[in-house]
């Protein structure tokens, strides 16, 4: 495939990125930021900032989702800048960590910005408050990757080490630690709020469901070092060491095709525009080359022409076409010459039904059914005769040599005979045991070795089919597949048949309870087919939904607001309720006024703020970060006074850390109240330890001080 678009930038690219969905925000090694336009690709907006770190090795550099924040560092300083796009301003200036910041990454709702640094150290900023918030569970070694999820409820941090941290931030509970890669992750993208695909130095991509830990799919690339990923809902896209871009069925994760495109040089970036079904591929030559992903036209015409060898060659240039409107038409075009075809051969006009298929010979797979198709049929004459001459075992020895004859008219004909007649024998054996009439009924099939099973049982083991019918009657599953287990043959009854369309129609029941949110139903439904084999995990999964969630509804309905957020966190899957939404929203809310409180040192309001919920023990990391923030925010502002004595200062201190326990940003107060004021702080070993954010609430219940002292 060949890009529609090729820009040379002349300088490598070294973050690329979608904005406001009809712009491509970008930046290279020489300190050039701009935004493009997908429409006329003049820049919306450029800036050259000298003092930038732009290293192609690093992730340092993000836009923001709507393009009107730039965020970087600067080169040997260890200070985050935020550029209005628009003023071409400094909005922001953040200064904490003390080495090199290695990644970057805003939220997608705008909030916030996550920065991870050298040392392992996350922090997460306020965009709005222009402010540090907290720090993230810290990596051993340096940041090399942060994302945040789509929804922005999420932060993914992977470290050197190869270890992910996936870490809520609604609720700051305990983050989830994988290790999915045996060396670093050099690559990731979001395939939903809850599945992420992450890519190793050694090539290797595993699709996985973060919040359950379930390893989705783990498979290898043939480009080495995974430098580029993307997904688009169907189809991963990988960059690697390679001019080639592989892509990956979402579905299957299956290769759909591993040298898909040969891009203008080796990819430093991939990103895709939804709206036009674009791939943009960002390189280290400092080419940007844009492809269109979907273009049918050439595909349709192909189709409307009835040239369908050279719409078969169009999609084979271009697999991604598997997936489009006029490949559906494609295979509606095949399927019906083939069901036309199969009539006229049914009707003995061979000459007819192939000069049908000469359109379509030649393409690799259909070629193979039309030989097929022509091959069986050309036997059609001697079969239609041993049917007529009643000699049904050689008839049905021929359909097993010629499969497309089971499909014909006339089989179909004697399959419904052998049904009807089986069902016939069957009731005077289970209402009059009369098995000289059974085997009378059934004669013209006893010689028919695959039928003779099914016969032997009935006449000589009919409690088997009282059993069965029960079973079937009962609606239970595990006695019938107990059967069925011990007499493989009973597979091709109709109680079996009817039992498998029973479960199958169950299990579409209990989903549709599912979404009308009848819980109790669909925990029954669920509970009737655990035993159905090809269903069983489907059923566990529908179970565990149904009663967790038929328990928040209790909850929620109960307004017992703090079990139902329990559960939420318990169960994220949950938050995929209208209620669970709607709680977390009111949660978001609650913490955004929380913040400005912190900031501005207001305790009482903040717990106010939070009402009954700040006791609400799931959340209490959360609460406990905000109040780290309020107390912080007083012992600066009132430590230096002249008005308080060291003893005050060391209480407050004390009591921060008795409340909150002793943390790096408190330790950095008490190292500069030390040279400010002389300070003689003795901490003993256990008031250095670093404890759980939710430790103030086991200490105080929620009852508080609103000052972590009061100035004279």
């Amino acid at each position: 495939m060949t890009p529609f678009k090729t820009l040379d930038l002349k300088h490598i690219i070294v973050a690329m990125e979608e904005v406001h969905g009809d712009s491509l925000a970008l930046a290279d090694n020489e300190h050039r930021f701009r935004i493009i336009s997908n429409e006329n690709y003049e820049n919306k907006f450029a800036l050259k900032l000298a003092n930038a770190k732009t290293d192609k090795s690093n992730h340092n550099i993000d836009f923001s989702k709507d393009g009107k924040l730039l965020a970087f560092t600067e080169i040997n300083k260890p200070v985050i800048r935020i550029i209005d796009t628009g003023a071409k301003k400094v909005l922001h200036s953040f200064l904490k960590h003390e080495d090199d910041i290695e990644s970057l990454q805003f939220s997608p709702n705008g909030k916030y910005l996550a920065s991870g640094g050298i040392d392992g150290k996350v922090f997460l900023w306020s965009i709005k408050r222009g402010g540090f918030i907290s720090r993230f569970p810290s990596h051993p070694d340096y940041v090399a990757f942060l994302k945040f999820s789509p929804n922005s409820d999420y932060l993914i941090s992977c470290g050197f080490e190869g270890a992910m941290l996936c870490t809520n931030i609604n609720t700051r509970a305990k983050p989830k630690k994988y290790k999915q890669h045996k060396s670093r992750v050099t690559a990731l993208c979001f395939a939903s709020n809850h599945v992420i695909i992450t890519g190793s130095k050694e090539g290797e991509i595993v699709v996985m469901n973060y919040l359950s830990g379930e390893i989705l799919a783990r498979f290898m690339t043939p480009h080495g070092e995974t430098r580029g990923l993307v997904c688009d809902g169907k189809v991963i896209y990988v960059s690697g060491t390679q001019t080639a871009i592989a892509i990956y069925s979402l579905e299957t994760f299956e290769p759909i095709a591993t040298h898909y495109i040969a891009a203008p040089g080796v990819p430093s970036c991939l990103d895709f525009n939804a709206d036009k079904s674009h791939l943009i591929v960002g390189c280290l030559n400092g080419k940007l080359a844009y492809y269109n992903l979907e273009n049918e036209d050439e595909l349709r015409d192909a189709i409307s022409l009835k040239d369908y060898k050279n719409a078969y060659e169009i999609i084979q240039t271009n697999p991604l076409l598997e997936f489009c409107d006029a490949k559906k038409s494609f295979d509606n075009t095949w399927k019906k010459t083939y069901d036309s075809a199969f009539s006229l051969f049914v009707k003995k006009e061979n000459s007819k039904a192939t000069a049908l298929l000469e359109s379509f010979r030649g393409i690799p797979g259909i070629t193979t059914q039309i030989q097929a198709l022509v091959r069986d049929f050309a036997s059609y004459e001697r079969f239609t005769q041993l049917i007529a001459n009643k000699k049904l075992s050689a008839a049905y020895s021929m359909v097993e040599q010629f499969p497309s004859l089971e499909k014909t008219p006339l089989f179909i004909k004697i399959e419904t005979l052998w049904e009807n007649s089986f069902e016939k024998a069957k009731k005077h054996m289970l209402s009059k045991n009369d098995a000289g009439t059974a085997k009378l009924i059934l004669d013209s099939f006893s010689s028919v070795g695959k039928k003779s099973p099914l016969i032997q049982t009935l006449l000589y083991d009919t409690d088997v089919f009282r059993d069965l019918m029960q079973g079937l009657k009962d609606k239970d599953f595990k006695k019938l597949l107990t059967i069925i287990a011990q007499h493989k043959h009973l597979q091709e009854t109709i109680e079996y048949k009817k039992a498998m369309q029973l479960a199958e129609k169950v299990f579409d029941e209990a989903k549709k309870k599912l979404k009308e949110k009848d819980f109790e139903t669909v925990h029954t439904f669920a509970t009737l087919i655990l035993n159905v084999p090809h269903l069983h995990d489907k059923a566990e999964v529908l179970d565990n939904y149904a009663l967790c969630a038929q328990e928040f509804m209790q909850a929620y309905e109960a307004k017992d607001y703090h079990r139902a957020y329990t559960l939420i966190d318990e169960h994220p899957f949950l938050i995929e309720l209208s209620e669970a939404q709607e709680l977390e929203q009111n949660w978001e809310d609650l913490v955004d006024k929380a913040e400005e409180y912190a900031y501005n040192a207001k305790v009482k309001e903040l717990k106010e703020s939070f009402a009954d919920f700040f006791t609400l023990s799931s959340r209490a990391n959360k609460v406990g970060i905000l109040l780290k923030t309020a107390y912080l925010v007083q012992i600066k502002k009132y430590a230096s006074s002249s008005k308080l004595s060291n003893a005050d200062v060391i209480r407050a201190i004390k009591l921060y850390i008795t409340l909150l326990s002793y943390d790096p940003e408190i330790e950095v107060i008490i190292k500069k109240l030390q040279k400010l004021r002389s300070l003689e702080l003795d901490l003993g070993e256990d008031e250095m330890e670093i404890k759980d954010d939710d430790v103030w609430l086991k200490h105080t219940n929620g009852n508080i001080p609103f000052m972590i002292f009061k100035p004279a």
